[in-house]
């Protein structure tokens, strides 16, 4: 199939407004089998502090400051890792328990940052279910 754009003014907004284009951090996340290892990396420009925080996934809230949403359950939270982005991304892991009671259990991630030029940021939240 083909898409026709009939009509389409150029630009297709005013020129008096200003497009203004940020990097938003950007969260990854993967659980390895009972035994194995589970992951989280954060992607950020240089210069952002970041923290990042895994607990239970929970509905979406907002926290004074921060435009994006939290994603995490209130209370089951924890700060895993921070660092000020140079080179290379923020990683947390941690050892998945090699027992029977953690398949099935579901674990979210996600980062709380700042950026010197734009400011308090959410990442995306990640999540998993361990098998």
């Amino acid at each position: 199939p083909n898409t026709a754009l009939v009509r389409v003014l150029q630009p297709a907004f005013s020129a008096a407004v200003t497009v203004v284009s940020e990097t938003m951090p950007a969260l990854l996340a993967s659980t390895g089998p009972a035994g194995g290892v589970a992951t989280a990396s954060l992607e950020a420009p240089a210069g952002t502090l970041a923290a990042l925080l895994v607990g239970l996934p929970g509905p979406p809230f907002a926290i004074p400051g921060f435009a994006d949403p939290f994603w995490l359950q209130p209370g089951t939270s924890a700060v895993h890792a921070v660092k000020t982005i140079s080179t290379g991304p923020l990683v947390g892991s941690y050892p998945v328990p090699n027992a029977s009671w953690v398949r099935g259990v579901t674990v979210a991630w996600q980062a709380a940052t700042f950026d010197p030029v734009t400011g308090l940021a959410m990442s995306n939240p990640a999540a998993y279910v361990h098998h």
